[in-house]
């Protein structure tokens, strides 16, 4: 039996790995092979043996890694144990994370293969080299990257975004009827993120805006928007308690209005999210939150 160890350190890395496994699975010729690993709740629905869970890692920005960096460095320590006994690494995302991951590999001539590529046309081009050095072959997210990386001598292959076919055909007609929205209601989303640490940043200060906007609905530019409601979406796996404890009493007991929804407008504090509302064509403000 094969063994390939797995990397997916949050909900995104999580949901476009059970797709893989999936695919895989469904293959005439990989019957024997075994998905262990760092997942979430998704793809251990699918058959990856989950080592750690997701969320033990699922930590955002310089200071929340640094507060983390024992239990990091644990998980590390956990993935290497399986990677002595394994034929592959299949890591999703999650860069700083997987580079390392991909390194320890590399000590024991493990092969990697690399999904939704690190964003160094953005910035940390400096990267590059270490990934040329250190994965087998790298799947970039998006068609401008592969030339990029092949200049660089980096064995690439761009086979679309994940995300695109993750997402649902557009039926706004019908999801509005499902969730009791009226045609002229005018909805936004607000998307958070998934990971506690946005959770906890982000949402408050999205609820106090659309509130805001609630007050002055009566004035320009916004006196025509007579109905105005907004949604708070759950990331799968996700409860509505858990979006709860990130509220002050007075926001938890206007949470039931907020999730109703229709989807014109999006608010997001996260990547993933924005890539998303482009994808479905939806005008977008991109917030965040900095100490």
């Amino acid at each position: 039996m094969k063994k390939i160890v797995v990397s997916a350190g949050d909900h995104s890395g999580d949901l476009i790995l059970s797709k893989i496994v999936d695919r895989l699975r469904a293959s005439n010729w990989n019957e024997d092979i075994e998905f262990v690993g760092l997942c979430g709740p998704i793809s251990e629905a699918k058959g990856v043996k989950k080592i750690v869970d997701a969320k033990e890692v699922a930590v955002v920005g310089i200071v929340e890694v640094a507060r983390n960096l024992r239990r990091i460095f644990e998980v590390l320590g956990r993935l290497r144990e399986e990677i002595k006994t394994a034929d592959a690494v299949l890591c999703v995302d999650f860069p700083d994370f997987n580079l390392k991951l991909a390194q320890m590999a590399k000590k024991q001539s493990v092969p990697v293969d690399f999904v939704v590529a690190p964003q160094v046309w953005a910035w940390r081009s400096g990267r590059i080299p270490r990934i040329k050095e250190l994965v087998r072959r790298l799947y970039p997210a998006f068609a401008f990257e592969q030339p990029i990386f092949e200049e660089a001598g980096v064995d690439s292959l761009y086979m679309g975004h994940p995300l695109r076919d993750l997402l649902a055909p557009r039926a706004q007609k019908k999801a509005r009827e499902q969730l009791q929205i009226d045609d002229e209601d005018f909805v936004f989303c607000l998307m958070p993120g998934s990971r506690k640490g946005e959770m906890s940043r982000h949402l408050p200060l999205l609820v106090d805006s659309w509130k805001c906007l609630m007050k002055i609905q009566d004035s320009d530019p916004v006196k025509s928007l007579e109905n105005i409601r907004a949604v708070i979406p759950l990331a799968q796996g996700g409860t509505k308690a858990e979006l709860s404890k990130y509220l002050n009493k007075k926001q938890s007991r206007d949470f039931d209005l907020l999730c109703g929804s229709g989807l014109r407008f999006f608010c997001s504090s996260s990547g993933i999210s924005r890539l998303r509302s482009k994808i479905l064509g939806r005008p977008t403000l991109a917030s965040g939150s900095c100490k």
